[in-house]
């Protein structure tokens, strides 16, 4: 996965995007830490492929955005 990452704080979780190659395209994941707990809550990777990493980082922080608004 890549270096580049986005990151969302709220509370003792921490959510960041990050991007993978995957076949001739680029997937984004977005990973749920529990920072108190030191551990992974959740991966969510994306269904669609992406041209470039950018534009795959671009729609997993979309994503992300859209998720926060849902809680």
């Amino acid at each position: 996965m890549s270096g580049k990452h986005a990151n969302k704080d709220a509370g003792k979780v921490r959510a960041s995007v990050h991007t993978a190659e995957h076949g001739a395209g680029y997937l984004w994941a977005i990973t749920l830490l529990d920072m108190k707990e030191n551990d992974v809550r959740r991966v969510l990777l994306s269904d669609d492929s992406f041209a470039t990493p950018a534009a795959a980082r671009d729609a997993g922080e979309a994503a992300l955005k859209g998720m926060s608004h849902d809680h």
